[in-house]
């Protein structure tokens, strides 16, 4: 029996599933419990990748020394040299041959675990954000680096937040549901003292934490809230738009996979707004959520190479085991 394993690591997680070439998965593990805030991503991806690697290969009963192959779906993955660089560090890692490992920008991950085939697209919105188009011919446009730093998903929704909350408080903005959701979200009934437990340190201050209090608030009708949403949604539905433009895709229906934590829980306002922006502009997009997390997105990647008869069997297996592992998206 063959071994295999996928990654699917962004800037604030590495998630890695070990799987048979029957489709059957094994173990599910991350690096949740070793990351620490300001800590490198350059100087200690490849540490994460082998850490998530062998607490999945342990909860499988197996070595590194198992694997087969591997398809690493990577936050970094942007410039031709990237590839490069990525599947030596890879290889270097787990002990497995360059030509045994296919490494992905993350975007690409993430699109496999929404849907299989004809063109597609996916917005990916967790801590940052990454969205990429691809034709059913192949071609493809990935922004990466190229995301500016007011869309940057959960990070520049909780960072518009904050800024809000503070107008709120000094009397620069109007009031907003926001900040009596913050204090609650920290067990804190004063926005003074709140704030110098975070300049002092005693509470690390992360923006992304406040994304979820956004999507909260605008689903409670929030007005400030309700325009950081509307903000994000139609600046997404335009990087999507342009991609396509540029694949020459704007006449033709794209399915487009929504992922990411942003999403999640009370992010179906977001959702929700981008159907609704992209109704406005008249663009061919059908809106689906992921049906897997990425990491799983990664794994069928791999399975999608196995001949025909095979690989529907396998995929049959793994939709059978996703949820029991966690790795259904939602």
């Amino acid at each position: 029996m063959k071994y295999y394993l996928s990654i699917d690591q962004g800037g604030s997680k590495t998630d890695a599933l070990i799987f048979t070439q029957e489709g059957r998965i094994l173990a599910f593990a991350d690096d949740r419990d070793l990351r620490a805030p300001g800590e490198s991503y350059y100087q200690l991806q490849g540490r994460w990748i082998r850490y998530a690697a062998e607490k999945a290969a342990e909860k499988a009963e197996l070595t590194l020394k198992d694997l087969s192959g591997a398809c690493c779906s990577l936050n970094g993955a942007d410039w031709p040299e990237d590839y490069v660089r990525l599947r030596k560090l890879v290889s270097n890692e787990l002990g497995l041959a360059e030509e045994n490992i296919r490494i992905v920008n993350d975007c690409i991950g993430a699109m496999r675990g929404g849907t299989g085939g004809g063109n597609q697209a996916v917005l990916c919105a967790g801590t940052g954000m990454n969205c990429a188009v691809r034709a059913a011919d192949g071609r493809e446009y990935i922004y990466g680096y190229f995301v500016n730093a007011p869309d940057q998903g959960g990070g520049a929704i909780g960072t518009k937040a904050w800024q809000s909350i503070l107008d709120a408080y000094t009397g620069l903005g109007p009031k907003t549901m926001l900040t009596e959701l913050l204090l609650e979200q920290h067990g804190e009934s004063d926005l003074t003292e709140l704030y110098k437990k975070f300049t002092s340190n005693q509470i690390v201050f992360k923006n992304y934490n406040l994304s979820p209090l956004v999507m909260r608030g605008a689903k409670m009708g929030d007005d400030v809230s309700r325009d950081i949403v509307d903000t994000a949604a139609k600046r997404m539905v335009c990087y999507m738009e342009n991609a396509a433009k540029k694949l020459e895709l704007l006449n033709e229906q794209v399915t487009l996979v929504l992922t990411g934590g942003v999403f999640k829980g009370d992010g179906e306002v977001l959702f929700q707004a981008i159907e609704h922006h992209i109704g406005q502009k008249g663009l061919k997009f059908i809106c689906t959520p992921a049906h897997y997390e990425p990491v799983a997105g990664a794994a069928l990647l791999l399975l999608d190479e196995l001949e025909p008869q095979k690989r529907a069997s396998a995929m049959e297996k793994f939709a059978q085991d996703a949820p029991r592992f966690g790795v259904k998206w939602g």
